[in-house]
C-alpha cells in the first residue's frame, strides 16, 4: 500500500561511486512511460525513497550534559547539594542499518543533528539512572562525591556503550568527564 516503508541498505566502502547512464537509477530511461505516469500523478510520485549516506569516519567530540542529579548530604557540613556532570564523547559508525533503522522517517533534522540529538538524549537518560544507582547508598563530602564521579569514567563507557552505542549501531571509542559542578542548596 501507499504507507508502506521498505529499508533497503547496502553499504558502499570508501572510494567514488558514479551513477552511469546504463544505471537501473537514471529516471530519464523512458521518457514517454514517465510522461503517461505524470499526467496521472501531477508529477509527483507515491513511490519515494530517502538516501543516506552513512559516514564511517569518526564523530569527534559530542557534547552531553546532566545537571539535578541528587539531593546529597555533604558529609562535612551537613549541606544539601546537587550536582550536574558534562563530558563529551567519540564514536563511529558500526553498523550502518541499525542506525538508519532509527533515524529514517525523520523530516525535520538532518540525519546528522536527529542522531546527535537522539545520542544525546539517550546518554542524558541512561546516565542520570546509572549515576543515581552507583550513588544512591554511599554518603559523600561534596569534593568526595566530585572524585568518585570522575573515577566513574570507565564505568560510565561500559554502561553507554551497552546501553545507548550498541541500540544506534555505534562503537563508542572515548568518552571524557570534563567537568563535575555542584549547585549546593541551603
Amino acid at each position: 500500500g501507499l504507507n508502506e516503508v521498505a529499508i533497503v541498505q547496502d553499504m558502499y566502502h570508501n572510494r567514488t561511486h558514479i551513477l552511469e547512464e546504463s544505471s537501473d537509477l537514471i529516471t530519464g530511461n523512458f521518457p514517454i512511460i514517465e510522461r503517461v505516469a505524470s499526467a496521472f500523478t501531477g508529477g509527483v510520485s507515491k513511490y519515494q525513497c530517502r538516501i543516506y549516506f552513512v559516514s564511517t569516519n569518526v564523530f569527534d567530540r559530542l557534547e552531553w550534559g546532566i545537571q539535578g542529579l541528587g539531593p546529597y548530604e555533604d558529609t562535612k557540613t551537613g549541606m544539601h547539594f546537587n550536582i550536574g556532570i558534562c563530558g563529551d564523547c567519540s564514536f563511529k559508525v558500526c553498523d550502518h542499518k541499525k542506525l538508519t533503522k532509527l533515524i529514517s522517517g525523520n523530516t525535520t533534522f538532518t540525519p546528522e543533528d536527529l542522531m546527535k540529538r537522539q545520542i544525546t538524549g539517550a546518554i542524558k537518560s541512561q546516565l542520570q539512572k546509572y549515576v543515581t544507582q552507583l550513588t544512591s547508598t554511599i554518603k559523600f563530602s561534596i569534593d568526595g562525591l566530585k572524585n568518585q564521579i570522575n573515577s566513574y569514567e570507565e564505568r560510565f563507557r561500559d554502561f553507554l556503550q551497552e546501553n545507548v552505542f550498541d541500540e544506534y549501531g555505534l562503537k563508542l571509542s572515548a568518552l571524557s568527564i570534563i567537568d563535575t559542578r555542584v549547585d549546593e542548596k541551603f
